[in-house]
């Protein structure tokens, strides 16, 4: 599927070597978008979070590509972000409500969630950590990426949870 066929009222905007992306490249890491956004200007911008990430996939694929489609891996948050506003677009439901009903639900994932885990402040949960492998300064649902890039990484879930999403 095309990013393009999906958004075809945004598809105008994409610049004509982002116009064949598919959900396979960005998948894959091969549709030559970028890594990242300034996400936290994106943030600051407001709406909601959908609306972020439909930002997200104007601005991603209005720019030229690092390399053309297809072409090259590069590692890209922006991509599974864009992925993300796809199934928002075809569900019609935020990508964390699709991820609970269509995944976590049927595999019985009930302590599945999003954001950082923990009481802020108390060693009830593992805490994140930064270059070097040292401990984050907080823990907490906040302590995590912004909403934002969800389908790039903010999901949680105990190992025993994790297995029956890896079988």
């Amino acid at each position: 599927t095309r990013v393009a066929d999906v958004f075809p009222e945004m598809a105008s905007t994409f610049h004509p070597d982002c116009k064949d992306v598919t959900l396979h490249h960005l998948l894959a890491h091969r549709g030559g978008v970028r890594a990242n956004l300034d996400w936290g200007i994106l943030t600051k911008a407001g709406g909601t979070v959908q609306e972020q990430r439909l930002q997200a996939v104007r601005q991603g694929l209005s720019e030229k590509p690092e390399s053309p489609c297809g072409t090259r891996f590069l590692y890209s948050n922006l991509g599974y972000v864009i992925v993300g506003a796809v199934i928002e677009k075809k569900t019609g439901i935020a990508w964390e409500a699709a991820l609970k009903e269509r995944v976590f639900k049927p595999l019985g994932m009930t302590r599945a969630g999003f954001g950082g885990t923990g009481t802020p402040g108390q060693i009830d949960q593992p805490w994140g950590h930064a270059g070097g492998g040292q401990p984050v300064a907080s823990n907490g649902p906040d302590a995590d990426n912004p909403p934002v890039l969800g389908p790039a990484g903010r999901v949680h879930c105990p190992l025993q949870e994790w297995a029956l999403f890896v079988a």
